[in-house]
């Protein structure tokens, strides 16, 4: 019987994860799909190359940037890519391990939307907020047509940002207040690791939760909420190997260049008819209304969110009515800030220039209609039909998945095996061109496919040899024997964490147009060219090891003192 009350008690959840996979369907065929940033698989295979040769945290890849390698794991969050590169290590090809991953992070936004809305709605409207938000047009298009699959997984952490932040403040006895402190910094900095941008969109909200709630705690305890208030720091503690670096080194390579050009803020702005009705495209984002993609909020979205408005009249408890309010609130910011009417704004905050898109802001519009469309079931079944109507809702779920799967499907298929996207043209050149920004500003770019090196070391064969012992993500191992003084030319871009030792002694590395070259005498020496993490990384590192150190050291000293309290 007991065994029964707990599968009755999770089907709400059940539910939603078995019409969730509506979402997945292209993904459990044979074969890929054409997308915008078609890199994806590429970096999961470099991704899992790296930590197969040790690499801890990754921070280089090996063969893009046409084979001279590049720092992009220190720029580009890079958790979906470590998700997907420990598969790899388990034995899955890097496309069965991309698209592994990818079924995951599509299906993480119904389990966290569900989270967050079951605490202020209940279960049964949990179910609708969660397929809201898992069907949101906004999700397929990052999926689907975008591909942009680090900014797809932090679409699923935010609702669990949020949540966590709240259970902190909630936690007032002290038993479990680091636990939850723990929890929250945890989805904090996954955040931030999954998708750097979309965790500077959420951080005035994580921020402004976090004062509000402190400011409540404070009004009724009359003490500093300390385990609210450092729970946004430590999370932001805890990502530092990330984060810290990617700006800190930034200057090394030529990632600004993104901002501007076709990126440019200017051209993206959306017209409101599109809110409503844009048709679904595959092709970009351009200036005017009319547009390659779309960037529709969802006919059921907007019908949910208007009638959240009629329910403010029902609330009477302060909790609900104006944690709705402020989704409101949160919904008509993020609509303004998607428009032409804040181009001012933009234009006067230097940082929302590195948004690109003012349609980004979309993930926040879908958040928010999601989760107030838990408000109105919830008024339907505690003041209108005033008992549980799970049968309906499972229904009315239904009807929003057939209506919105079909935005879930890709423009074509490739039947292409793994080894198609892993080959070295395909990594070194193809996928290369798409994406080089993180070369250094300097690089010389080649021409064509026979511009792209084939070795690591260069030597003309007139003035010698190598012998190549170890060549590893991270480290290359070589003897060279020549029979005059010569240029070595190491083929790899430009970084301050790269270090050649020959015979053991530390050597003059000089860099021309971004590449590596050291002036090696006649004779035969042993030359080690290795990536040593530089100063700010290591730093970087140690903070996020003391982040991680601090919550347990809170969570085993909370333990020990309600041991002794209760003992």
């Amino acid at each position: 019987m007991d065994k029964v009350k707990r599968v009755i008690n999770h089907l709400p959840i059940i539910a939603v994860l078995l019409l969730s996979l509506f979402a997945v369907l292209p993904l459990l065929g044979g074969g890929f799909f054409p997308i915008h940033d078609n890199t994806q698989i590429q970096r999961v295979y470099e991704m899992g190359n790296a930590l197969s040769d040790g690499m801890f945290p990754v921070r280089w890849s090996e063969n893009l940037g046409y084979g001279y390698g590049y720092p992009i794991f220190n720029f580009y969050a890079p958790l979906f890519y470590y998700i997907g590169g420990f598969l790899t290590l388990l034995g899955l090809n890097a496309l069965l391990a991309t698209k592994a991953t990818l079924v995951f992070t599509m299906l993480l936004p119904g389990i966290s939307m569900y989270v967050l809305a079951r605490e202020f709605w209940g279960k049964n409207a949990a179910i609708i907020s969660s397929l809201l938000y898992v069907y949101a047009p906004f999700h397929a298009l990052n999926a689907y047509v975008r591909g942009d699959f680090a900014e797809l997984l932090a679409y699923g952490f935010v609702p669990l940002a949020i949540w966590g932040v709240y259970k902190t403040y909630l936690e007032e006895n002290g038993k479990h207040r680091w636990a939850w402190m723990g929890i929250s910094s945890l989805f904090i900095s996954f955040l931030i690791i999954s998708h750097n941008l979309t965790a500077l969109m959420i951080a005035p909200l994580l921020a402004a939760e976090v004062l509000v709630f402190s400011i409540l705690y404070f009004k009724r305890k009359k003490k500093l909420p300390l385990h609210v208030f450092l729970a946004l720091p430590l999370g932001i503690l805890i990502a530092s190997f990330y984060w810290i670096p990617a700006l800190a080194e930034m200057k090394y390579a030529d990632v600004l260049s993104v901002v501007g050009g076709g990126s440019n803020f200017r051209d993206h702005f959306v017209c409101l008819i599109q809110f409503w009705n844009s048709p679904w495209g595959y092709a970009g984002s351009a200036s005017g209304c009319i547009d390659g993609m779309s960037f529709q909020l969802g006919k059921f979205h907007i019908a949910f969110l208007l009638m959240s408005v009629g329910v403010l009249l029902f609330l009477r408890r302060a909790r609900r009515q104006w944690i709705l309010l402020a989704f409101l609130l949160l919904f008509i910011i993020s609509l303004f800030l998607m428009t032409e009417y804040s181009k001012a704004l933009w234009e006067t905050i230097p940082v929302m220039k590195f948004f690109q898109f003012p349609w980004r802001f979309l993930l926040i519009s879908s958040l928010s209609a999601s989760f107030c469309a838990g408000a109105v079931i919830w008024v339907i079944e505690k003041k209108i039909v005033k008992k549980e109507v799970f049968l309906p809702i499972v229904f009315l779920g239904i009807l929003l998945v057939a209506h919105y799967q079909k935005f879930f499907s890709s423009q074509a298929i490739n039947a292409d095996p793994s080894e198609f996207y892993t080959n070295e043209k395909q990594i070194k050149w193809t996928t290369s061109k798409i994406s080089d920004e993180y070369l250094p500003e300097n690089f010389k770019v080649p021409e064509n496919e026979e511009d792209v090196i084939g070795e690591k070391i260069a030597v003309d064969k007139s003035a010698g040899e190598v012998s190549y012992l170890d060549v590893r993500v991270g480290e290359i191992k070589a003897d060279i024997n020549l029979n005059k003084d010569t240029a070595v030319r190491i083929n790899t871009a430009f970084f301050p964490a790269w270090h050649a030792y020959l015979d053991g002694e530390e050597g003059m590395l000089a860099s021309s147009y971004g590449v590596y070259s050291l002036n090696v005498s006649k004779g035969r020496h042993r030359l080690v060219f290795s990536y040593e993490q530089t100063f700010i990384e290591k730093l970087s590192n140690l903070l996020s090891v003391s982040g991680v150190a601090l919550l347990f050291a809170g969570i085993i000293t909370s333990r020990r003192k309600n041991h002794d309290k209760s003992s």
